[in-house]
């Protein structure tokens, strides 16, 4: 997949800092910083199988809890508390 490049360009009477920081947000939101890391070292096949199996488990647990919650709100709306 390729990325847009991220131009910032020093608007007038602003420092240097405000555009850095400018830069790093774009950088961060096209997903810039996440290939640099992604690739900043050799893995194995089999370790990246496995890192994006874990992913994969993480991202199904924290769906999962997203649904029970809703679920449970749901239920809490149509028959009201349970203390009854």
């Amino acid at each position: 997949m390729r990325r847009a490049n991220a131009i910032v360009t020093l608007r007038e009477n602003e420092h240097a800092e405000s555009a850095v920081k400018r830069l790093t947000r774009a950088l961060t939101r096209n997903g810039t910083f996440t290939a640099m890391r992604r690739h900043a070292f050799y893995v194995p096949p089999s370790q990246a199988k496995r890192l994006k199996s874990k992913v994969a488990r993480s991202k199904r647990a924290k769906a999962q809890k997203r649904i029970e919650a809703a679920r449970a709100e749901y239920e809490l709306r149509r028959f009201g508390s349970s203390s009854g």
